[in-house]
């Protein structure tokens, strides 16, 4: 695998008990996390959009602390439910919602609520499904 800051090749370390392709230039700050066979988790992005990925992280937590609102969010805003596949685009997407969120809580809010509540809907269908299943069976 190829850095995406510089062009030179990102062998696989270990740090801190997780694995990463990190770049072998000395001053380059390229690296991504990898499965210990060196196979990337998401997709290697350059300095700018880890930061990118890194605010967007940080922002969604403080927002909703429920990753399931949080992904489904992701899902409605730009189709895509994992930060480490997205791409500049994606993210700059993302990043101008969550400041618009950011500036009226009150619709972050309403959002929550709204996800939520598709979510209840959605277990008592599935309870009444099982209700008349069992029902048929009798």
């Amino acid at each position: 695998m190829r850095c995406p800051d510089c062009g030179k090749s990102m062998p696989l370390r270990r740090l801190h008990d997780k694995w990463f392709l990190m770049c072998g230039r000395k001053h380059c700050h390229g690296k991504h996390q990898a499965d210990r066979w060196g196979n990337p988790l998401g997709v290697p992005i350059d300095r700018q959009g880890r930061k990118k990925r890194y605010w967007l992280h940080k922002n969604l937590d403080k927002l909703w602390t429920n990753k399931d609102i949080q992904k489904t969010w992701l899902l409605d805003t730009v189709g895509e439910k994992h930060i480490s596949v997205m791409d500049h685009k994606q993210l700059d997407k993302c990043q101008r919602s969550i400041k618009k969120f950011q500036k009226n809580r009150q619709k972050a809010a309403l959002y929550k609520m709204k996800i939520e509540l598709e979510v209840d809907v959605a277990r008592i269908i599935r309870s009444f499904k099982m209700y008349v299943k069992n029902i048929s069976l009798k």
